[in-house]
Order: structure tokens, then C-alpha cells, then sequence
């Protein structure tokens, strides 16, 4: 059992501005999510925001979210986040985002960057494609390839299965 308690601030053409979400679990323990600095282009499409999380031991993170694309249905193409943990940060930058013709993420290409020890960019590439989906919206299958920072490449294709009530099962 989780409670849920949402508080919103809607600000210039009553777009949303900022909120704040808090999560109980059953034990009482509580995290928090919110945003904040929401940014809305002339077309009202969402182009920047900035998200503070704190988990149940009170473990704090951080990150900035940017659009840096859409399609011609106003669809995010692209978008960068800076995230800031008690681990360090990273920069994760996701292009290429395609979409089925149900709307749904069929691909992309995703680099993720870290400091290495001595401050040099450690990259990790991915590419995420043939995405299909079920009926109901389900994520059936996918193909993941991805390079480390030494240059080695891995490869997996996922297939998923539902029960009756759409939870993932295998």
C-alpha cells in the first residue's frame, strides 16, 4: 500500500508551473519528487524543467531535463538531462527518438557520460530500435545494442509476456 499526495501550481495560460509529489509507503517511510522552472515554448510544447528527488533515506538527487527536438507532431525528438547524485553527475543525451503510428517509442540513440578518474569523459553509446508493442499498448520486444567507454559492443533483443491483467511476467 503507497499513498499518494500530488500539489500543483499552474502559472501563465494556466500551464503547469511547478509540483511537488510525496509517496508513503506502508511502512511510513516517504519520498518526494518535484519540479520546478517549467519552460514552454510559443507553441506551448514543454522545453525544460528542473526535477529534485528524495528517496526513502532521504538520498537526494537532482537533474535538468531539455528538449532538443520535435517531430511534426510535436513529439520530442530529443532531450538532455544533466542528473547530480551524491554519486557525481552525469549527462545523458537522447536523439534520433522515433515514434510508431500509435505514438508510442519505436527507437533512439542514447550516449550517457560520466568523469572518469582523472576528469576524461567516459561515454557509453546505446541504440534502442524495433520496438513493438501489443493491442493494449504492451511492450512485446526490442533490440539493444550499446558500446562502453573501451569500445566494446553488447547486444540483447528483449521479448516480454503479459498475464490477463497486462503485468510483465517474464
Amino acid at each position: 500500500y503507497t499513498s499518494k499526495d500530488w500539489t500543483g501550481v499552474y502559472g501563465e495560460k494556466d500551464r503547469l508551473a511547478s509540483f511537488i509529489e510525496t509517496n508513503t509507503d506502508i511502512a511510513g517511510q516517504t519520498s518526494t519528487r518535484g519540479q520546478d522552472k517549467l519552460v514552454y515554448d510559443a507553441l506551448g510544447r514543454m522545453v525544460s524543467y528542473n526535477e529534485t528527488n528524495t528517496d526513502a533515506f532521504g538520498i537526494e538527487s537532482s537533474q535538468v531535463w531539455t528538449a532538443t527536438g520535435f517531430d511534426e507532431e510535436d513529439r520530442v525528438i530529443g532531450y538532455q538531462t544533466r542528473e547530480t547524485t551524491p554519486a557525481g553527475e552525469q549527462l545523458r543525451r537522447r536523439n534520433n527518438i522515433t515514434h510508431t503510428a500509435s505514438g508510442r517509442i519505436a527507437s533512439y540513440d542514447e550516449e550517457v557520460e560520466v568523469a572518469g578518474a582523472n576528469g576524461t569523459p567516459l561515454i557509453t553509446k546505446t541504440r534502442w530500435s524495433g520496438a513493438v508493442y501489443g493491442s493494449s499498448g504492451d511492450l512485446l520486444s526490442y533490440n539493444e545494442s550499446t558500446t562502453n567507454p573501451a569500445g566494446e559492443t553488447s547486444s540483447h533483443q528483449w521479448g516480454g509476456k503479459y498475464d490477463s491483467l497486462g503485468r510483465l511476467v517474464s
